[in-house]
């Protein structure tokens, strides 16, 4: 139980993260262009 819930947190932190990076790859391709 325990563990599916740090899996699911995981998840969440990851999903968190790749939104961040997708919005600073955006900016970045903007400044660039």
């Amino acid at each position: 139980m325990l563990v599916s819930a740090v899996l699911l947190f995981g998840q969440a932190v990851g999903q968190s993260l790749g939104e961040v990076a997708g919005d600073e790859a955006v900016l970045t391709a903007e400044l660039l262009v």
